[in-house]
């Protein structure tokens, strides 16, 4: 298919969705995930890989990333929201030291967090596994940065967390400053594909003020050092290039992809904000499955008492959160 074909299927895929105007630049090519991972880091920009929670295929794609050793050398950190900073020092005896540490004991990280439902997938600990190896077998260490608040699930109650909740973006921000940025390493920043918009923008039933988030405010410091990826979520209308294998990226500057506003592509975004998706990322993530039906660890599932402490939690913080806990515990405790 020739440059102007492929243009026109995305731009005819789009226009279906009532979303671009008349006037329309030019689609840029498809590139490479990994060779643009690569490059970006090279380049010492850190890349900003948005992860769709209960999908298993952004975590799959940045572990076929790092399993190439030559990409590995490009990278120092890996920060992540599914950690709790309480914890750093044990990612870094597990991780970054290659200690033999009980998966019972390793497992904290993840499940003592703010939003601890969203790491209940296999595919989190098979990366925190994966890195284990991974730095035993390669001279160059990679860390796992854990970015989510200091917190003691044994003493919280719902007024703390909601002030978590309501602090973590400024939380993330500095952990990443400090961690990373002063550090002058080289790192992917693994969170919520919402927590990596470059610009503020107009949430769905929220307050007239707009998001900020981590991303957007450190671009305020440092304009020009975060490659944001965003991936294709269940319900995005864009058209598959014909000749080329997902997974694949489509850039958004000067794209008629990235000219149209966010809220086509997802009803999080309130319908009067017209921020542009060349405004808040820099590529798409073009993925040939959008499903988020990831399979939960089977940890998770044969733990009766990982399961009786979640219990415990739903009645802590009531709600939706209370919902989705007895949801799937319905769904998987034995």
């Amino acid at each position: 298919m020739s440059a102007f074909a492929k243009s026109l299927a995305l731009l005819l895929a789009l226009c279906a969705q009532g979303a671009l105007a008349q006037t329309i630049s030019p689609v840029s090519g498809v590139t490479s995930v990994n060779r643009t991972m690569h490059q970006q880091l090279s380049q010492g920009r850190l890349v900003a890989l948005g992860d769709v929670h209960g999908s298993p295929f952004v975590v799959q794609q940045l572990l076929d990333f790092l399993a190439d050793e030559v990409n590995w050398q490009q990278v120092d950190d890996i920060a992540v929201e599914f950690g709790n900073q309480r914890y750093q020092a044990l990612a870094d005896r597990y991780i970054l030291q290659g200690e033999a540490l009980p998966l019972t004991d390793v497992r904290a990280i993840w499940r003592n967090t703010l939003y601890f439902m969203a790491w209940q997938y296999a595919v989190y600990e098979q990366l925190v596994v994966q890195l284990h190896e991974w730095n035993l077998q390669r001279s160059h260490k990679v860390r796992l940065v854990l970015t989510e608040p200091e917190l003691d699930w044994q003493t919280l109650d719902l007024a703390a967390w909601q002030q978590h909740v309501a602090e973590r973006e400024a939380g993330y921000q500095r952990l990443i400053e400090q961690q990373v940025i002063a550090k002058k390493h080289r790192a992917i920043l693994l969170f919520g594909t919402f927590h990596l918009m470059k610009q503020p923008v107009q949430l769905s039933g929220r307050s007239a003020d707009k998001f900020t988030s981590l991303v957007a405010s450190l671009c305020r410091s440092y304009p020009d050092l975060i490659y944001v990826i965003w991936p294709r979520m269940a319900g995005d209308q864009v058209v598959a290039i014909a000749d080329a294998a997902p997974p694949y990226l489509l850039p958004l500057a000067g794209s008629s992809l990235g000219q149209i506003p966010l809220r086509q592509l997802t009803g999080r975004v309130a319908a009067q904000d017209d921020t542009a998706m060349a405004a808040i990322a820099d590529a798409y993530l073009y993925l040939a499955d959008v499903s988020r039906d990831a399979p939960p660890s089977a940890a998770a599932v044969s733990d009766a008492t990982w399961q009786q402490e979640l219990q415990r939690r739903a009645k802590i913080l009531g709600g939706r959160s209370q919902q989705q806990i007895t949801q799937w515990l319905q769904r998987y405790a034995h």
